[in-house]
């Protein structure tokens, strides 16, 4: 049912799409931009930091889970010779209006999609990069 994944390489991928997740959405680069966009406070951002830890699990989960199909995309691509590039813009594309969706019916801006939709390509693309490189 499933191609044979190398599970490090999952678990490697999302690490480091999870310590890139906490910089990207970090005040140095688009945390204040995101706080602003959803019109809440430093204040209010950090009392809310009670609720961070379950966050943070959720966020290395669901990059588990996003990388986990990736790696699956990619063993398939491998199988029937489809090019890496090509398939990084499907997932791009598939990720980008899963994002949309979410913004959207949330009634968010365009700059709280493109902060999303940006982390979410960068998560893809690096995730592709770290588990098609890796030593099998």
């Amino acid at each position: 049912m499933f191609e044979p994944v190398h599970e490090i390489s999952i678990v490697v991928a999302a690490l480091v799409a999870f310590a890139v997740g906490n910089i990207w959405f970090s005040p140095l680069f688009f945390g204040k931009m995101i706080a602003h966009s959803v019109h809440t406070t430093e204040n209010e951002t950090a009392a809310g930091n009670g609720m961070s830890v379950r966050i943070l699990i959720g966020m290395l989960c669901a990059n588990l889970v996003l990388l986990f199909v990736v790696a699956e995309a990619i063993a398939i691509a491998k199988k029937y010779l489809v090019p890496l590039p090509l398939l990084g813009v499907l997932l791009g594309l598939s990720a980008c209006a899963v994002v949309a969706h979410g913004v959207l019916s949330a009634h968010r801006s365009l700059q709280y999609f493109l902060v999303q939709a940006g982390y979410v390509i960068v998560v893809i693309v690096g995730g592709t990069f770290i588990i098609s490189l890796w030593p099998w």
